[in-house]
């Protein structure tokens, strides 16, 4: 007899391609990081098992391109550099935020993308066909640091304080990648 752990289990029907197994990077243990001089971001989603593959992978790359700079902005903006009180209520921290959530990464591309069928057990104990698709998305490190930088100046002109902590925020932030 099965154990009830073992029914719980995800178990991988079909892969993209020829793949034998999941990428380590469709995990979503690591969200974010530098490959030489590229930074590269990856994202993974899961609709009902019967969505076209095609559908699915478009979403994971548009999602993918959106959750980079939330992520982006909140390592950003979450420093121990910004922690004061007085920066994070000026109005123009606030334009900084809502401008590199909202924005766009000129120079995004899709890196790399994988798909699978997966049978998981949803609340019920019933199983499911899910199909989990996950997107990288890649930028130059160049080609962000200038645009980010273009957003911070743009963004606090009357805050020279606000500005260097960000742009220290900034650098410290993709330097750890």
């Amino acid at each position: 007899m099965a154990s009830a752990s073992n029914d719980l289990t995800p178990v991988v029907t079909e892969r993209i391609g020829s793949a034998t197994v999941t990428p380590d990077w469709a995990s979503g243990a690591k969200p974010m990081w530098k490959e030489k001089d590229q930074i590269i971001f990856a994202y993974s989603l899961e609709m009902n098992g019967a969505s076209r593959t095609s559908s699915c992978m478009k979403a994971a790359s548009l999602q993918a391109r959106t959750e980079m700079r939330r992520f982006i902005s909140e390592s950003i903006t979450s420093s121990e550099l910004l922690s004061q009180p007085d920066l994070t209520s000026d109005p123009e921290f606030e334009a900084v935020t809502a401008s590199l959530t909202q924005g766009q990464i000129s120079g995004a591309a899709v890196n790399e993308q994988y798909w699978e069928k997966v049978l998981v057990t949803d609340v019920r104990g019933e199983r499911r066909l899910r199909l989990r698709c996950s997107s990288q998305i890649k930028v130059s490190r160049n080609d962000l640091d200038r645009q980010m930088n273009k957003t911070v100046k743009d963004a606090t002109k009357n805050n020279p304080e606000i500005r260097q902590a960000l742009m220290t925020s900034q650098t410290k932030f993709l330097d750890t990648l």
